[in-house]
Parts: structure tokens; C-alpha cells; sequence
């Protein structure tokens, strides 16, 4: 997968693949039933998303698309407005 943009830390890099659940309840419920079990697996397969590698929210997006490149843009103005105002004094 190519890298992503999160836009609540704003870091750009190549998102993880993050599965709801737990796999030792998974396990437990394929040793008591097999019906309870082949539900929660189907249930954690579909539930799987793409997260940010940084802060782990779900919601990354392109790098190039508008909103990321708009948050990208304000943070490095803001920057720059930081590193004028502290080389000032």
C-alpha cells in the first residue's frame, strides 16, 4: 500500500491494517462452539480497516487529495509564521 495521510496527526506514511476484536476470544469461542466462533471470525474479517502507523485512527486518506494537501499547507505556513516570530526577539 502507498503512503496515506492522517489528518489528525498530519504524518504522511504507509497506513497498518487493524482488526477489531480479539483473537484469543476467537479461539475460545471456536473450542466451545463452532457457530459462535465462525461468527466472531467473519464479524473481525470484515471489520478490518486501514489505520494511521503513527496515531492508529482509522480515516487516513491520498496525500494528493484536496483536504490533505489544504492541512498540509496550513501546517506549513503555520510553521513558518512560528519560526518568523521566534528568530523576531
Amino acid at each position: 500500500m502507498k503512503p496515506m495521510f492522517c489528518p489528525r496527526c498530519g504524518v504522511v506514511a504507509k497506513p497498518k491494517r487493524h482488526t477489531k476484536g480479539y483473537f484469543v476470544i476467537e479461539v475460545l469461542l471456536w473450542c466451545c462452539l463452532i457457530v459462535p466462533g465462525v461468527i466472531y471470525s467473519l464479524w473481525r474479517m470484515a471489520s478490518r480497516e486501514w489505520v494511521c502507523a503513527s496515531c492508529r485512527q482509522p480515516g487516513v486518506i491520498p496525500p494528493d487529495s484536496p483536504m490533505a494537501v489544504a492541512q498540509q499547507r496550513t501546517a506549513v505556513e503555520a510553521a513558518s509564521r512560528t519560526r518568523r516570530a521566534g528568530s523576531g526577539s
